[in-house]
Order: C-alpha cells, then structure tokens, then sequence
C-alpha cells in the first residue's frame, strides 16, 4: 500500500459546492488513556505539516474518550487552530461500549496467538453476530462522516476515532454502500495515522481515498 506525503501540494483544493475532505484519525498512543508527551509532541508536529502544506480544518470531531480528544487538541495546535471540537458517540470505540466483548475477544486472539485486530477481523467473516456488530459500527461511523460533509461543504474537518472497531468498518462501509455485511479489511489504521477521505456532500459517495504517512 502507498502513503501519501504531507507536504506542500499534496492537499488539492476543493470543489466548494461539491466536496469536503475528512482527515480521519486514529488516536495517538497512550498509556491507559493518556497521551504521553512524546506522542504529544509528534501530533503537534503532524499538525505543523499539516499547516505547511495548506490544509485548514473548518471543525473537528471526536471519540469522547480522552486519548481521542487529546489527539485533536494537538494537532489543532500544530495547525494553529482554536476550532470547537464536537463529540460524537458514533466515534467511540468498542471496549468502552462492551468490555465484556472486548475481554473475550482478547482472551481467544491470545489462545489463537494472533494480533487482536487481525484474529476481530478474521472472526467477522466466519461468526455473523460479530460481523453484524462491526458492521452495524461502520454504519454508525459513517454516518457522522457524511453529516460532516454535508455541513461543511468545500471545507476540511478533522475527526478522531479509533481503529480495530470503527474505522475500518466506517471506511469499508463509504466505500461499499450497498454491502450488507462486513466484507475482510486489508489494513489496519496506525495510532495517530490518518486517513484523507474526500467525499461527495449531496450523494455521500467517496471521491477519494488516501492513506497518510505518519510523521516519527
């Protein structure tokens, strides 16, 4: 897979009346819900790329959780922004919504000895209670997504949610509207990575699609 750059050209403009572009981000590391100030540091100076290279962010929308928020506030801060930032329980992710879930789905990917992420993934496409509720959150996700673009049309919003149980099913969801079911997911979104996705405001159809190379 190939990562677009942050740099100066990278962003296009916009098409005022028809497009709005989301910078879809995963939280930063953390510590039990706590962004370290290094990872603070980093997001700060992705923000500061960000800034360089021309992108400007009309609103920003999180997880009401903290590592999620703290994110936000960082980047805007390398980016110069003092923008509100609205939450949404849409962005949320799953072990604080089921941590029963959470605990077992932990306990069989370690006793499988895979990745938690990837063994989520690989049991949606078997279990069809799992993959109903993935896919039921890609929805959900999806849904602020195009209300955001429906609202801030020709403008940038940032947004912070969380991987493994929302992200990717929200993009595969943008990008497969008329699926039914979570179909395999071919990447998993890094801590504090982006994802650029351009989106249609009046028909919510995705225009285009970039993976965002992260700063170190």
């Amino acid at each position: 897979m190939e990562f677009k750059k942050i740099k100066s050209g990278s962003f296009r403009e916009l098409i005022v009346d028809r497009e709005c572009r989301i910078l879809f981000m995963r939280h930063g590391r953390h510590n039990n819900n706590l962004i370290p100030e290094s990872e603070r540091r980093r997001l700060r100076r992705q923000g500061r790329q960000l800034a360089k290279a021309g992108v400007n962010i009309a609103h920003a929308i999180s997880s009401p959780l903290d590592r999620a928020i703290a994110s936000v506030i960082e980047t805007k801060a390398g980016l110069g922004s003092a923008k509100m930032t609205e939450t949404d329980e849409f962005l949320l992710d799953l072990s604080s919504q089921d941590p029963e879930f959470v605990k077992r789905i932990k306990e069989e990917a370690k006793k499988a000895d895979m990745n938690i992420s990837l063994y989520l993934f690989d049991k949606a496409q078997k279990d069809g209670k799992t993959n109903d509720l993935l896919f039921q959150r890609g929805i959900e996700g999806a849904t602020t997504l195009k209300a955001a673009a429906s609202q801030f049309q020709g403008k940038t919003v940032l947004v912070a949610s969380h991987s493994t149980a929302r992200m990717e099913q929200t993009i595969f969801y943008l990008t497969n509207p008329e699926a039914t079911q979570l179909g395999p997911i071919e990447y998993i979104i890094e801590m504090g990575q982006m994802v650029e996705i351009i989106l249609d405001c009046k028909n919510s159809k995705v225009i285009e699609l970039n993976y965002i190379e992260s700063p170190e």
